[in-house]
């Protein structure tokens, strides 16, 4: 009875095709699979570039600026702004029955039509320095707090310097860096 269902199954198995995969099948399921694998690939790519919008055409390159410009003196007209940087300044800040000190290192960016490093260096610097720890200490903890202040700050000594630097005339400090803006 056993041998009876045994060829049973084997009759039916056939039947329905059960058969082992040949290598002919096993490999076309392979390149099947890396085709499929390699297509999305390169549509995936395609549609990132499509999204992003810029092609190899669309880029534009940008212009260079001829090495001698980048190292121009700060005291030939016509060339970019420059920096000139201040020593840093500390000072208590205005705060009734608590000690704390506000530690700002200061650098400026000049108009480039102006010649006067050696100005800043000599006579006006003590100058600066003293107009910043002056101004700083008039401040109080909640006028230092938040990045709206701090470019209230920015404009403030911007334009007492311009006042000090150019009285009666038209305003060289262009902008004012804190490379250092610590309250402790």
């Amino acid at each position: 009875m056993a041998d009876q269902e045994n060829t049973d199954q084997q009759q039916s198995g056939s039947a329905r095709g059960d058969r082992k995969p040949s290598a002919t099948q096993g490999l076309f399921t392979w390149v099947i699979t890396l085709a499929i694998v390699v297509g999305g690939a390169v549509g995936g790519f395609a549609l990132a570039q499509l999204i992003a919008g810029a092609g190899p055409k669309d880029v534009k390159a940008r212009p260079t600026a001829p090495e001698e410009d980048f190292f121009a003196t700060p005291d030939s007209p016509g060339t970019a702004p420059w920096q000139y940087n201040l020593e840093t300044v500390i000072a208590n800040l205005d705060e009734p029955g608590v000690t704390r000190f506000l530690r700002v290192t200061i650098t400026l960016v000049m108009a480039p039509e102006t010649k006067g490093r050696v100005l800043l260096d000599d006579l006006k610097a003590p100058v600066l320095t003293d107009f910043v720890s002056s101004y700083i200490a008039g401040l109080t903890l909640e006028r230092v707090r938040g990045q709206g202040n701090r470019n209230r700050i920015k404009r403030e000594i911007q334009d007492g310097f311009n006042e000090i630097l150019f009285p009666n005339s038209k305003p060289y400090v262009r902008d004012i860096l804190f490379r250092e803006f610590a309250v402790q």
